[in-house]
């Protein structure tokens, strides 16, 4: 079965700055893999998921993504919002979801993490939840900050890095969720939707947490950008 909600915030604003030494004349979202920016591998991995709607939340150099995509990819319709100044990853999605209502998927544009859109969905219908997050299953979760969930999926406490703590969960960076109740809970203009809304809230609200183990990256850093290099295809 097909998706319902067909529509996607991407945060594509990002300075890049641990990215600067081999990506230093574009946005991070837009680095070269094999002549494509990395954006169109993740609107290809969304168009195959039933996504026809993006609204791109855009900072730094945000001009040349705009100048190079225009409105449509394909099947995809493509809107843009500029931040002025940095807003944190919350800002820039509060930024962009005044264009839309409804349930909204919403992710980073320098990640890529191919899940079932469909089954974060089911999830959000089913049980009702105010967020549904796709979880990575990793080998060493202190490493990046570990997500708890219950043996009901819901999400008891977001931990902060602690190396060695063994196998388990971490933030996908893909998010579904009401656009009206972030425009709701949101704190700030600026703010951070992991630090203020999901750690700050996790005892508070019902969040949900699906685990998989499919391919995911993030090519934030020099190594992970060349293993996309090296991985992607030509």
């Amino acid at each position: 079965m097909k998706i319902v909600c067909d529509q996607a915030i991407i945060l594509a604003g990002g300075l890049g700055t641990r990215l600067r030494g081999v990506v230093s004349d574009r946005p991070k979202s837009m680095a070269l893999i094999h002549n494509r920016p990395f954006l169109s591998y993740q609107f290809d991995y969304l168009l195959e998921q039933g996504i026809r709607r993006i609204v791109l939340s855009t900072g730094y150099m945000g001009e040349s993504i705009e100048s190079y995509f225009g409105n449509t990819y394909h099947d995809l319709s493509i809107q843009y919002v500029k931040e002025k100044e940095p807003m944190g990853t919350g800002g820039g999605l509060l930024l962009a979801s005044q264009e839309l209502s409804g349930n909204t998927f919403m992710m980073n544009g320098d990640s890529l993490f191919s899940i079932p859109l469909k089954e974060l969905e089911d999830a959000k219908y089913q049980y009702h939840p105010s967020v549904v997050i796709a979880l990575r299953k990793v080998e060493d979760a202190g490493r990046y900050g570990q997500v708890e969930i219950n043996d009901k999926n819901r999400i008891m406490a977001f931990r902060e890095k602690n190396p060695g703590a063994g196998e388990g969960s971490i933030n996908g960076g893909i998010y579904l969720m009401e656009a009206e109740w972030l425009k709701k809970c949101a704190p700030a203009e600026k703010f951070s939707l992991e630090r203020e809304i999901f750690a700050a809230k996790a005892t508070q609200e019902f969040f949900m947490g699906i685990a998989f183990n499919n391919y995911f990256i993030d090519i934030g850093i020099p190594e992970d950008y060349r293993r996309a290099c090296d991985e992607f295809p030509d």
